[in-house]
C-alpha cells in the first residue's frame, strides 16, 4: 500500500528516536514507557507498543506507515494516523530524543511504602 506524497511532506522525514535511557517494558499486548526526562511513565496501548521500536531514528516516515498499513492490512492514511499518534503521544511524555527536557530529580515516594 503506498500514499501520495504530494499531499503530505512530512511522509519524507525520518522517524523520531527513542531518547537513550527510555524505559519500555511489555506487560502482554501493552506496554509500559517511562522517560528519565518525566515524572510519571505512559502506558502504551498495543498500538502504540507496536509502533514504539519504529521510532530508530533511522526509518522514514513513509517507510514505517507502508509497513504498518501492510502488516495490519489497513488503508495508509489510518496507518499515517496511529504513527501520528504515536509521535503525539512519545513526545507529550519526554520519550523522544528531539524533546528537549533535563533529567528530573526523581520524587520521594517513601511515604507511599508501608513501614513494616
Amino acid at each position: 500500500m503506498t500514499i501520495d506524497t504530494t499531499t503530505d511532506a512530512s511522509l519524507e522525514q525520518t522517524m523520531a528516536k527513542l531518547r537513550d535511557g527510555a524505559l519500555l517494558a511489555t506487560v502482554g499486548t501493552e506496554a509500559i514507557a517511562w522517560s528519565p526526562s518525566s515524572y510519571a511513565p505512559v502506558l502504551l496501548d498495543p498500538v502504540l507498543t507496536a509502533l514504539a521500536p519504529t521510532f530508530d531514528g533511522v526509518s522514514t516516515v513513509r517507510e514505517v506507515v507502508e509497513d504498518i498499513a501492510e502488516i495490519f492490512d489497513i488503508e495508509a492514511e489510518l496507518a499515517h494516523q496511529h504513527v501520528q499518534r504515536a509521535s503525539h503521544t512519545f513526545s507529550a511524555r519526554k520519550l523522544l530524543d528531539s524533546d528537549e527536557a533535563e533529567e528530573v530529580e526523581p520524587l520521594d515516594s517513601s511515604h507511599l511504602s508501608p513501614d513494616w
